[in-house]
């Protein structure tokens, strides 16, 4: 980490609300402050810091991670600074909707300590869309399988079911009718998990989009 990064990985969790609120202030003007001296633009990173608070709903991020990445905004262009706060904004929309709040935190954390610019975050962005976008292909190979056995099943349940001796096989007719429910059951859980990883790879790499509309 750069020298000029300051640590604060030993700040947790705060006794209060009152005293939360005062450290995150002190913390902001801080960073602020270092900020105004060297005409850095500010929006972008306020709008940033607002965001993941009002994602994760705590003061950690901003506490843990906006004086490094004030930091790191030194030595990037406007430009190069909303594509980084984008990308790891798309992130931590990615890593809450896989993994839930409480897993998402710490490694959306993680990924803004580590990620000094622009290129290694988007190494991240990449590494998770590719992840749900592999579970998505997983889920479709599932589908293919589970649909072939639908059809062999229902064949065979047409075949049972035809005839005037019927009645005398009725027990096996009921076991394949049964059959028949609970694949498609599984085929429809499995293409609404397979919907679900497409949507969030998609919806992912959108948020990172430098042209969605919201930083320019």
């Amino acid at each position: 980490m750069n020298t000029k990064e300051v640590d604060a990985s030993g700040l947790d969790a705060v006794p209060s609300t009152i005293e939360a609120n005062a450290i995150k202030k002190i913390v902001r003007e801080n960073w602020e402050s270092k900020l105004k001296e060297r005409g850095t633009s500010l929006d972008i990173l306020n709008e940033h810091a607002e965001f993941m608070t009002k994602e994760f709903g705590a003061m950690n991020y901003e506490t843990l991670c906006m004086q490094n990445i004030a930091a790191r905004s030194k030595h990037m262009s406007k430009g190069e600074l909303a594509a980084y706060t984008r990308t790891i904004e798309a992130l931590a929309l990615g890593y809450k909707a896989r993994f839930g709040p409480e897993f998402a935190e710490p490694l959306i954390a993680g990924v803004a300590l580590l990620s000094k610019d622009v290129r290694s975050a988007r190494k991240h962005l990449d590494y998770f869309v590719s992840h749900v976008s592999d579970s998505a292909a997983k889920y479709e190979l599932r589908i293919t399988r589970e649909t072939g056995m639908l059809e062999r099943i229902d064949s065979e349940f047409r075949r049972k079911n035809s005839g005037m001796l019927r009645f005398l096989r009725k027990r096996e007719i009921d076991a394949l009718g049964s059959r028949l429910r609970a694949t498609k059951v599984r085929i429809l859980k499995l293409e609404r998990k397979k919907i679900r990883c497409a949507k969030l790879a998609n919806d992912t790499r959108a948020r990172a989009d430098p042209h969605a509309g919201k930083k320019q």
